[in-house]
């Protein structure tokens, strides 16, 4: 009627048009009745009874005929198939595409395909791409994808087609113009059938093929071993010789003997005269004899020496062969006569060793008394071999060590058991050396016991290492102590302070409270820095970034950054620098670090309205820098050991907080790594205390002094920060100090979270913990570095990881910057107004 073909697509979309049409008319009797372009399956009922209002396709009445008779056609298929529809691609599919969606079924009907496969829209995009703008088609065959359809990711395989579904443009009414041409695409038409069994299947085939292949191969490998085994004995030599003594023929194991290889030239032309003395021929004949009475193998050894002097021969066994040729087995026996020749001189080995040994060798009989007592005895204790047999050594023992020894010697020879035993000894110079001795019982051939033979090391020098281990661990405990007592005292405060902000009149309390807070919190800040800093520099992980330095404006930082503490204990500074430059090679950071930790000290030990002198001056080419102070002052027994680790001397006076001894060990470290020195000197007792520090000055000079870096304008208003952390706390109080500045701040508890609000919060930095459960934020961050449109994202590690190992991972992730907490809020804010 309309001039198409029986079942073309036009003819069917004509029929579809007129049915939809009709549906319209009955709509008002029965709005339930399900379209005939959507009936034949369960997807085209719920199809139907989708709210499609809120999709780009509006309404399923308003829908094209060219979308409804690309549906009807999908719903049609036996295979699975998935139609895209618009610009927006939006998901409609079969029941066959349904039962493959696992998990995602019934959200992905209607939804964009980029947010039902996230997972995989790398891989579809530039198909969907090359479908919609150029019209091309696509297939794939056992295409792996890592898809979410269950909860968790997993690997399935899938064969594919992508093909365009052509927009006609036309004008329906009852039928369809044949004169329609196609302009563009509105659709892609995707099917889809599941290889994932297939491909382990033939995976798991091809394994078990591999696996009888490689046994297969272990076993010819095997038989020809055994083959070969069964014809060449490793330590028999066979030869084939003829009437002329000629070697004819020989396996390798006589070759080897004869000092041949195989691929030797001169191994195919050897003579048994070249070889074997004159005996071998007599020796042969004899056993030609025996064998033609006993016409078998006859066993006959004979002992020979090579005529080079290098090896002794057996031979063992020989068989005359047909004609003139004779077989002969020999063995190589070189090593039996040395172990003969060893056996002999084994006692005047053990005698030449045991009297050439700096240790004391000794032999005592099942009584205990001595029967061999090496020379070393006579040199160590400046006595006869006389005075100490059998008995005497016994008086060379220490009083207080000698009873534990004896009984534990005494023990030993009654159980027959090991001695391990130590006891100090007095030496011919009267000096006492510790001894471990050891020893076991041994017995003669007829296994009878005879006593115990033992050696006494001296371990004078290791038990005095042992005795410095002990101390340090002693000083490792006390350390220990320190810090948990250092720990404590800024916590109490800490405590107390929040029990009253939680009042019922706290909030008055706050400003009187915050400075006490801030107080402990930085000094416990400066705990965990101190300590990881010696860290870094003990393991050789700080590397100096030396340049010219005014050493003038590092002074007058490092003052500035203890001005606090100073005006705390009301106490006076006095600042006293040359004129002349004083330019050294150096860092800048740790420069100001060593002149505040000795600042910091100075106030520590000095009482309230004390003063402290801060000097500065120029000593042949060196820079000499003075920090002393009026205050309690340094014992003489404390001035050697001032600068070792954790070293502290506890005395009344010194107030609560004591430190951990280590920022005197730091300036020592860090002066050393400038090429400098420091020293300390006090005269005593609430005399005070002056550290000198002395630095080479550099070469290099400046023509002026350099000035404080500029600081980088903020405008929190340009700027959109997104905090990532799992501690609630922690985010929300970050996200107040921000807001406080004016920044556009918001906050997500996990990295999924995270990836879901970048798209559409689009922030110019994202603060992110690390150590978050589930995904972490390397992972969150490496999974933003693969994303173009985020490159101009500045990411920002805010963590409690800080070793070398978390930054240099944190930086492979894609992090630009890395934090650790408690991060200081100035040095962040900075941070942002840098970016």
């Amino acid at each position: 009627m309309l001039g198409f073909e029986q079942g073309s697509p036009q003819c069917v979309i004509s029929i579809l048009c007129q049915k939809e049409e009709g549906m319209n008319e009955r709509e008002t009797t029965s709005c339930a009745e399900l379209p005939g372009w959507l009936q034949g399956s369960e997807m085209g009922a719920l199809i139907f009874t989708h709210d499609w209002i809120d999709s780009s396709l509006g309404p399923i009445s308003a829908w094209s005929p060219a979308l409804r008779f690309a549906v009807n056609m999908i719903l049609l298929m036996p295979s699975a198939v998935l139609l895209l529809w618009g610009p927006k691609l939006i998901q409609i599919y079969n029941d066959g595409y349904r039962n493959l969606m696992g998990a995602k079924h019934p959200d992905g009907l209607g939804q964009p395909v980029s947010e039902c496969w996230p997972e995989v829209w790398h891989f579809l995009a530039p198909i969907c791409e090359g479908v919609m703008e150029r019209r091309q088609s696509f297939s794939f065959d056992d295409q792996p994808l890592v898809i979410n359809r269950t909860g968790s990711p997993e690997e399935a395989f899938f064969k594919l087609t992508y093909s365009p579904v052509p927009d006609i443009k036309d004008s329906f009414s009852r039928e369809v113009s044949p004169d329609a041409k196609q302009t563009g695409v509105s659709g892609v038409l995707v099917t889809v059938t599941e290889t994932t069994e297939l491909v382990r299947a033939r995976a798991h085939e091809a394994k078990k093929i591999r696996f009888k292949e490689a046994l297969a191969e272990q076993a010819l490998r095997e038989s020809e071993q055994r083959f070969c085994q069964a014809l060449e004995i490793e330590t028999v030599g066979i030869i084939f010789f003829d009437s002329e003594n000629r070697i004819t023929e020989a396996n390798d194991a006589f070759l080897e003997m004869s000092g041949f290889s195989r691929d030797d030239e001169r191994a195919g032309a050897l003579r048994c005269d070249e070889l074997i003395p004159p005996e071998w021929r007599m020796s042969t004949s004899r056993a030609a004899e025996e064998l033609k009475a006993m016409g078998r193998v006859a066993p006959h050894e004979k002992e020979l020496f090579r005529k080079d002097g290098s090896r002794w021969w057996a031979l063992i066994a020989m068989k005359q062969l047909l004609g003139n040729e004779a077989v002969a087995y020999v063995v190589d026996i070189t090593e039996r006569k040395r172990v003969e020749h060893s056996l002999r001189e084994s006692e005047a080995r053990f005698r030449a060793l045991a009297e050439a040994s700096p240790a004391l060798i000794w032999q005592v009989d099942p009584q205990g008394n001595a029967v061999y007592l090496n020379q070393r005895y006579q040199y160590m204790f400046g006595k006869s071999l006389e005075e100490l047999m059998p008995t005497g050594w016994r008086e060379l023992l220490h009083p207080d060590d000698a009873p534990a020894y004896v009984a534990a010697f005494e023990r030993a020879l009654h159980d027959r058991a090991h001695l391990r035993q130590r006891v100090r000894a007095r030496t011919a110079e009267g000096e006492w050396r510790w001894l471990k001795s050891y020893a076991l019982p041994w017995f003669t051939v007829r296994d009878e016991y005879a006593g115990h033979v033992g050696i006494s090391i001296d371990i004078t020098e290791a038990v005095a290492a042992e005795t410095a281990l002990l101390e340090a661990d002693r000083r490792k405990d006390e350390f220990l102590a320190t810090l948990a007592h250092e720990l404590r005292n800024p916590l109490a405060p800490i405590a107390s302070a929040l029990t009253l902000i939680a009042g019922p009149d706290g909030a008055a309390e706050i400003p009187r409270l915050l400075p006490v807070i801030n107080r402990q919190v930085n000094y416990m800040v400066r705990l965990v820095d101190d300590l990881l800093e010696i860290s870094r520099i003990t393991s050789g992980k700080v590397e100096l970034r030396q340049k010219p330095t005014d050493l003038a404006i590092v002074l007058r930082n490092a003052a500035e950054a203890s001005m606090e503490q100073i005006r705390e204990k009301e106490l006076e500074l006095s600042i006293s620098i040359t004129d002349t430059p004083l330019i050294v090679y150096g860092d800048t950071v740790r420069l100001e670090q060593i002149f505040a930790n000795l600042l910091n000290n100075a106030v520590r030990y000095t009482g309230r309205g004390g003063k402290i002198w801060l000097t500065a001056r120029q000593e042949d080419h060196k820079a000499v820098v003075s920090v002393k102070d009026n205050g309690i002052g340094i014992l003489p027994g404390m001035l050697p050991r001032l600068f070792d680790m954790f070293a502290q001397e506890r005395r009344s006076g010194m107030g609560t907080q004591e430190g951990l001894g280590i920022g005197l060990n730091l300036v020592d470290r860090l002066v050393q790594m400038h090429g400098g020195s420091v020293e300390a000197s006090s005269e005593g007792k609430d005399k005070g205390s002056e550290f000198t520090v002395r630095l080479p000055l550099s070469e290099i000079t400046t023509s002026g002094k350099s000035g404080q870096s500029e600081k980088v304008a903020f405008a929190p208003q340009e700027l959109r920060v997104l905090v990532v952390d799992d501690n609630q706390d922690a985010a929300e109080v970050l996200c107040m100090l921000l807001q406080s500045m004016g920044v556009d701040v918001k906050a997500v508890d996990s990295g999924p979270a995270a990836l879901a609000t970048l798209p559409h919060y689009l922030p110019d930095v994202v603060l992110m913990d690390i150590g978050m459960p589930g995904m972490d934020g390397n992972e969150v961050a490496r999974r933003i570095r693969v994303q173009p449109q985020f490159n101009n994202i500045k990411l920002i590690a805010l963590t409690g990881w800080g070793q070398e190992k978390d930054r240099q991972l944190s930086h492979e992730s894609g992090f630009d910057h890395h934090l650790t907490k408690p991060v200081n809020f100035k040095v962040l804010t900075e941070l942002i107004a840098s970016i």
